[in-house]
């Protein structure tokens, strides 16, 4: 595994403006990828239904005992338990918990899989899908795996809520990439107020207004166009009044 391949795999799972990319072809990237870069043998994807039910998007294979293995998943066991929760939801060895889910486990054992891993596919704090890794050998799955799943998952979410029936044409992308320069120039001339206002550097002034931000709740942008607007006083921002005039 090469990080040339990881940036390729990350690049696929954002590429929302291709003709060819629709939400079932990032799905099946993003199991195909889990597969290819952890060290599970087979991935699966529930999604979360309008009525409230867990429901298989996609898989790494079309076995017919992998698709049943998703199926049991979506009703109970571990991965409703990670839809739930939230949280991740790790078992080293199925058949310790076949006894709390005896029909739910009994599929997956019978397909040769021994160890999962659940974890939980969100937007913001909301959980819309489960992402379900799979090994034939029990025991922990690799940590780095883990964790770059994971972050695998974040990016086909940001997409998949992104993602628009119609392409961009190219008058709306350079609407769009105005709007991004428009909103540069907001921030950095809200930075220099601030810096002028209370005698920052331009690095103290950026760390300002981020920090405000966060505690705020509040994009950085918003702030900045609050700042400049003068709906919101600079005073506010940096705890303190403007130094006296010599």
């Amino acid at each position: 595994m090469s990080t040339q391949q990881v940036a390729r795999a990350f690049v696929s799972l954002a590429d929302t403006f291709d003709d060819t990319v629709d939400p079932a072809v990032l799905m099946q990237r993003l199991v195909a990828h889990c597969v290819t870069f952890t060290d599970s043998d087979a991935a699966g994807l529930l999604m979360v239904a309008a009525r409230g039910e867990l429901r298989p998007v996609a898989v790494s294979d079309d076995r017919d005992d992998l698709l049943e293995t998703m199926r049991r998943q979506a009703v109970a066991g571990p991965c409703v338990e990670c839809w739930l929760t939230g949280l991740p939801v790790q078992v080293d060895d199925l058949t310790s918990y076949a006894g709390a889910q005896p029909e739910v486990v009994r599929s997956a054992l019978q397909a040769g899989h021994h160890a999962m891993h659940a974890h939980p596919v969100q937007v913001g704090h909301q959980t819309i899908g489960v992402l379900v890794l799979l090994r034939a050998d029990a025991g922990p799955f690799d940590a780095d795996g883990l964790h770059l799943a994971a972050a695998f998952a974040e990016v086909t979410a940001v997409a998949l809520m992104q993602w628009r029936a119609q392409p961009l044409l190219a008058h709306d992308i350079v609407t769009r990439t105005q709007s991004v320069i428009s909103a540069r120039a907001t921030l950095e001339t809200a930075k220099g107020m601030l810096a002028a206002h209370a005698r920052l550097t331009r690095a103290q002034a950026t760390a300002v207004l981020a920090g405000y931000a966060r505690e705020q709740g509040l994009r950085p942008g918003t702030v900045a166009h609050r700042l400049l607007s003068r709906t919101l006083p600079l005073d506010e921002v940096t705890g303190t009044e403007a130094p006296a005039a010599e």
